[in-house]
């Protein structure tokens, strides 16, 4: 989330609030930075990157085998998952996952 934004104030924010919700819930107020809708992918996959080059991730993610990975929710994103009620979705997140396994 710290990404989202340029303001030194808003990383710093992100840098000591100690609850990812109350992070999330503000940063739907931040001046996003320029391109922030095709950044927000290449950020995506770093942090994905970083999170399972790291034990257990890294194990647990192995442990998927080929399986198809699927970022399920009920909170109607359709761009990082799949709606469960609707199954409507483009599962950016499980893709970018799947590809990190492989």
């Amino acid at each position: 989330m710290s990404a989202k934004s340029a303001d030194p104030a808003w990383k710093q924010f992100c840098a000591v609030t100690g609850s990812a919700a109350l992070v999330k819930k503000e940063s739907r107020r931040v001046q996003l930075v320029p391109g922030w809708d095709w950044l927000k992918l290449d950020v995506m996959e770093r942090c994905l990157k970083q999170k399972f080059a790291q034990e257990p991730y890294r194990s647990l993610l192995k442990q998927t085998g080929s399986r198809q990975l699927q970022e399920g929710n009920r909170w109607n994103d359709r761009f990082w998952g799949v709606d469960l009620r609707t199954g409507a979705g483009e599962n950016r997140l499980g893709k970018m996952i799947m590809k990190i396994r492989g």
